[in-house]
């Protein structure tokens, strides 16, 4: 059990540092469109999971090897922070250009 709580508390902390790599895409493909598509950006932030949840989900299921699998799966489909906010800054750039 307190090795399944380790690997908890490790891909947390993984988890803190990343956002979702389709978000990364949805940047993508809005910086290759119009400007007008940039607001539906914004409303993507809103589908992340907060830090608190996965702690409450980590409480509700300490001895739970599918909340680590689910964490894993999670884990697999996000890019780094820097590479989202690279993204960002692109589009950032490319909104200034079509302003």
């Amino acid at each position: 059990l307190s090795a399944a709580l380790l690997e908890i508390e490790r891909l947390q902390n993984l988890n803190r540092a990343m956002v979702p790599r389709s978000e990364v895409e949805t940047f993508k493909r809005a910086a290759e469109k119009s400007g007008l598509e940039i607001e539906v950006l914004n409303l993507c932030l809103g589908e992340m999971v907060p830090v608190q949840e996965l702690h409450a989900a980590v409480l509700e299921n300490a001895q739970s090897s599918q909340l680590i699998s689910s964490l894993q799966d999670r884990i697999a489909t996000m890019v780094t922070q820097d590479e989202y906010l690279d993204a960002q800054s692109l589009i950032e750039a490319l909104q200034a250009e079509i302003e």
